[in-house]
């Protein structure tokens, strides 16, 4: 970020005194979230009213709820950390074919 803005505005500052700055913009330090850019909400939203409740009460009897998926293992690296406003975690859209 330091260097981002010593390019933008031409003035320097210290690493370790940018994060100051961006906590008193209303920035903090945040993990971005991953979604699929092939998400269907509509899907979500019928499987979490229709098929959860379902397998929830599963849960309350002991049983053992996988969850699993088409996707396997990934190679990505891990999601890093990022500067956004308070409150507002960022969304990184990812194909995931």
């Amino acid at each position: 970020m330091a260097a981002l803005i010593e390019k933008l505005t031409g003035v320097h500052y210290h690493p370790g005194h940018v994060w100051k700055l961006l906590d008193s913009s209303g920035f903090s330090c945040q993990r971005p979230e991953r979604r699929a850019v092939e998400r269907d909400e509509a899907a979500i939203g019928h499987w979490k009213q229709r098929r959860w409740p379902s397998i929830k009460k599963a849960r309350r009897q002991h049983r053992l709820i996988v969850f699993v998926d088409e996707s396997g293992l990934s190679t990505r690296p891990t999601r890093a950390r990022t500067w956004a406003p308070r409150g507002q975690t960022p969304m990184l859209q990812e194909t995931f074919n």
